[in-house]
């Protein structure tokens, strides 16, 4: 789904330009509009608006020149459909995915442009005792990532074509470490102390720029080409990367060991990791002093810098506020 700053560009967009116009009997500015989001079909750049209310979803489609092309719409009832997980893109079919009144299915609509038809059928989804650890488009497909109590094993499900397909990636010959302990990609997942101050795992998109809440959160998932990237924090002295290859669903895990700093029972370091445009940046705090490392991903160390307290910031780039003696 496109950010708010694409959906509000596009709905004044429709406003000065057709505002006068309806199709099908439509028009954004209908009252009690619930909700609203934007699909974007990269190969003929044709962009497809959905307006959601309580009995109907209505879409849409404009060309590259933001231009109404057509629109499509469906009825349903709320006691059969909750929140909208997903969808996917097949030519000019445009699948919707909800989660039903049934938990154990998955509604899918298809507004289908060619036919000027829609469509909707359920589609079971049963994960038994699986907990759902991620879910998220990717290059218009839509993924559920689930995993089971002291496990390894991730389980992909994939929506594509108004279809289910189920697959395994299986991290059992992987190491995970919590703390200074080997643990299980579960307990890595749930794990939650006064540092690691939230379990679960924060999506990072490329298409935004993540808020500081999301940034500052230790475990962190990126999606970035065709792979699913996992980062952990929860260790003080390196950062597991786990990366799903969302092609043959394998595997792979890198440790990046992050500035050295001696044992001192006088003083408590922090540290985090933020990935973007292929690098791993790292950082190291405490009261007196900031350390930051930025590497490839192969590992090797292309920038460091070391900040002490009272001493002058260096690398600054625009002003630094301070209050109360703290960075802000």
């Amino acid at each position: 789904m496109q950010n708010r700053f694409i959906v509000v560009f596009s709905l004044f967009t429709f406003l000065v330009s057709f505002g006068q116009e309806k199709i099908s009997g439509f028009s954004p500015k209908d009252k009690g509009r619930k909700d609203v989001f934007a699909i974007v079909n990269e190969a003929d750049k044709k962009t497809a608006l959905f307006f959601i209310d309580k009995t109907s979803l209505k879409v849409s489609q404009f060309n590259e020149n933001m231009q109404l092309i057509d629109s499509l719409g469906i009825n349903f009832s709320k006691k059969e459909v909750n929140d909208v997980i997903g969808h996917s893109l097949s030519k000019n079919q445009y699948f919707i995915y909800w989660t039903g009144s049934n938990s154990k299915e998955i509604v899918a609509q298809c507004f289908d442009f060619e036919a000027k038809k829609t469509l909707s059928h359920t589609i079971p989804f049963d994960k038994g005792k699986e907990k759902i650890i991620n879910q998220f488009t990717q290059n218009n497909i839509s993924y559920i990532i689930t995993t089971t109590r002291s496990s390894n094993v991730l389980n992909i499900y994939k929506f594509v074509d108004g279809k289910l397909e189920k697959n395994t990636a299986d991290g059992t010959g992987l190491k995970f470490f919590s703390d200074e302990k080997l643990t299980t990609f579960w307990d890595m997942y749930t794990e939650s102390n006064w540092m690691v101050y939230r379990d679960g795992l924060r999506n990072i998109s490329a298409e935004t720029t993540p808020s500081l809440v999301l940034s500052t959160n230790k475990k962190k998932t990126y999606s970035i080409d065709n792979k699913l990237v996992f980062t952990f924090d929860i260790n003080n002295n390196f950062t597991q990367m786990l990366t799903l290859n969302l092609s043959n669903f394998k595997l792979s895990q890198k440790l990046y060991a992050k500035p050295y700093t001696k044992k001192d029972e006088f003083q408590t370091y922090d540290s985090n990791s933020f990935l973007i445009n292929n690098h791993l940046v790292q950082i190291k705090i405490s009261s007196t002093v900031l350390y930051l490392s930025v590497k490839d991903l192969e590992g090797n160390e292309i920038k460091s810098i070391k900040q002490e307290q009272d001493t002058p910031v260096a690398f600054k780039n625009s002003e630094i506020i301070q209050e109360d003696g703290s960075i802000k």
